[in-house]
């Protein structure tokens, strides 16, 4: 019985890493083609609340679109960049709070 509720705590750990870090990569996106297109001087069209809204659950298909019509955008490099960042700073944070871990800065034993 312990060795499935520690297989299933993984799994939600591994599942709550991954969704904040697509959430991260998203928010990553959005901040890096908003600052690019003030450089650029393009005009904008939609205010911020509404472009975060429509570019942060979206931004893996609109990086694809991206790479397949335009090219390699700087917004492109920063999203991808954050992801294996975001999951590394992540479980990083996650296993020191393990109480099982003997490592753990917090762990007095």
């Amino acid at each position: 019985m312990t060795q499935e509720v520690s297989i299933l705590r993984r799994s939600v750990k591994f599942l709550r890493i991954g969704v904040i870090a697509y959430v991260i990569g998203g928010v990553a996106y959005w901040t890096a083609a908003e600052l690019f297109l003030r450089y650029v001087g393009k005009e904008i069209v939609f205010s911020p609340v509404v472009s975060i809204v429509l570019r942060v659950p979206f931004w893996p298909m609109m990086v694809l679109a991206d790479l397949r019509w335009v090219g390699i955008m700087p917004q492109d490099v920063v999203a991808v960049s954050a992801i294996p960042v975001a999951i590394y700073l992540l479980w990083i944070k996650t296993s020191s709070r393990d109480p099982s871990n003997s490592k753990s800065r917090f762990n007095a034993s």
